[in-house]
């Protein structure tokens, strides 16, 4: 039985390499291609009893690239050393990058693997979960993806006292990885049902002892699970206004900026429906920068038809921030078949693809 080398990650092509110079088709081609499903029953590099299905890891590669995409700049340059350290510790942020249109499955395959027993410090996967609520929400995510500044909901820097009589003093997070990865788990907001705006404007409400300031994030990520008597759906959650109130010093000590001075809009840009029981799997579905839903191909990966808010449902939802509001739009979802997506890449992506497009690449769906 062949082994499986962490240098194998490094032989998948990266698209990074393959545009380089040209952002706006390295964004592209994060937003627009899709991995081919995890399958490593079909890669005899892995040993057999390591051939553990993860529709989780599928989706969390889809999501990466669309969050990256969103924001691109530094997120997607390997040139910048701690970019660099943060993919040798967790191989799933290089794998994210690779250009799947030039790759094999077996390739892809086998640097998959790879990606998952990083999670688990060489351990067998068969002992682990390896849904995508566990992967994503993974310490080593937490360490070398969340804690990255423009995901972290709060300021690392913020304000703590030893008791009410005390004035107010600084701490700052910035260079303490552990307190990093702790403030990156703060910054996934849980939310039921009521007003989500509402649930995110109540984490920067000061406390006796600690005060945190919101950081005005990039991406903003809510575990959203469906209240049957008040189910929230797409109507409700397709789009948010964030009073993202930060800390100001006035004449009478430390207090929050003027209400409705901090503005901050919000778009749903992906979700992921999370398995309910670890049998069933994790499907991803995401969205343009207007709201669009991106079709995936109906081979990869897995991917659902039922619009957000689905009853008994449980999400992980991911809004990327906007200049200006989105409009509200109806939904309707529709998934292509294979010499579907080639035909609507030739039409309206034709500068992204080179030659033949393949089965892995999308295109945006108009409402």
């Amino acid at each position: 039985m062949a082994s499986v080398k962490r240098e194998e990650t490094e032989k998948v092509s990266d698209l990074r390499v393959v545009f380089a110079g040209n952002e706006l088709q390295r964004s592209r081609a994060l937003e627009l291609q899709f991995p081919p499903m995890y399958s490593p029953t079909l890669v005899p590099a892995i040993p057999e009893d390591e051939r553990v299905n993860s529709s989780g890891l599928d989706a969390l590669i889809v999501v990466i690239r669309r969050l990256v995409s969103h924001i691109s700049g530094e997120y997607s340059d390997p040139s910048i050393p701690e970019i660099a350290q943060q993919e040798q510790a967790n191989p799933l942020l290089r794998l994210a990058m690779s250009h799947f249109d030039n790759e094999s499955q077996t390739n892809l395959g086998v640097a998959g693997y790879h990606a998952l027993k990083a999670f688990y410090g060489g351990e067998k996967l068969k002992a682990h979960k390896l849904t995508f609520m566990a992967l994503s929400e993974h310490q080593l995510m937490l360490k070398t993806f969340w804690s990255r500044e423009r995901f972290l909901l709060y300021q690392p820097t913020f304000l703590f006292r030893m008791g009410d009589q005390y004035e107010w003093d600084f701490y700052d997070y910035s260079g303490e990885p552990e307190e990093l990865a702790r403030l990156a788990a703060r910054s996934l907001v849980r939310f039921k049902t009521g007003n989500l705006s509402e649930a995110v404007e109540r984490r920067f409400n000061p406390g006796m002892l600690r005060w945190m300031a919101s950081n005005m994030p990039s991406v903003l990520r809510v575990h959203y699970t469906v209240d049957k008597s008040e189910p929230k759906t797409m109507h409700d959650l397709q789009a948010i206004t964030v009073d993202m109130r930060h800390m100001t010093k006035g004449s009478q000590g430390y207090e929050l900026a003027e209400k409705g001075s901090c503005l901050t809009h919000y778009g749903l840009i992906a979700e992921v429906r999370l398995s309910r029981d670890g049998k069933e799997k994790d499907t991803v579905r995401t969205y343009a920068h207007g709201g669009e839903v991106i079709s995936m191909p109906a081979e990869f990966p897995p991917t659902h038809k039922e619009l957000l808010g689905e009853p008994g449902a449980s999400y992980l939802l991911y809004y990327g921030a906007l200049a200006s509001p989105r409009v509200p739009r109806e939904y309707r979802i529709k998934v292509l078949k294979r010499n579907e997506m080639s035909e609507a890449i030739d039409r309206q992506f034709a500068d992204l693809v080179s030659g033949s497009p393949s089965g892995n690449s999308a295109v945006k769906s108009e409402p």
